[in-house]
């Protein structure tokens, strides 16, 4: 139906052409990129431990806090000289509950 009105001539549908593909594309690009497996550190806040485990698998390293909660430490075990560059270390807080507080990523 749009083809047809752009054919007939309708300049205003051909304007608007452009823009609306744009939108769609941009639309389910987004919508891509946030079902990807790769969630961010810090969407992980609010989100329970045993998540984090079961995506992430164990961590590198955990201790208790004196508060009740846990530290975790996702360590990244190698890299060449161009990924150091990277984060190399992912750092969770949990409360007791196992509810994560707090996390932040570390460079090498």
């Amino acid at each position: 139906m749009v083809i047809q009105k752009l054919e007939s001539g309708n300049e205003f549908g051909h304007i608007l052409l452009v823009p609306i593909l744009m939108f769609l594309l941009g639309s389910t690009l987004i919508s891509c990129a946030k079902n990807s497996d790769e969630i961010k550190t810090q969407d992980w806040v609010g989100r329970h431990r045993d998540e984090l485990a079961t995506r992430r698998g164990s961590p590198s390293h955990e201790a208790r806090l004196a508060h009740g909660g846990r530290s975790l430490v996702y360590q990244q075990q190698s890299g060449s000289a161009k990924q150091r560059h990277n984060r190399c270390r992912s750092v969770f807080i949990t409360d007791s509950q196992g509810i994560i507080q707090a996390a932040a990523d570390y460079f090498c």
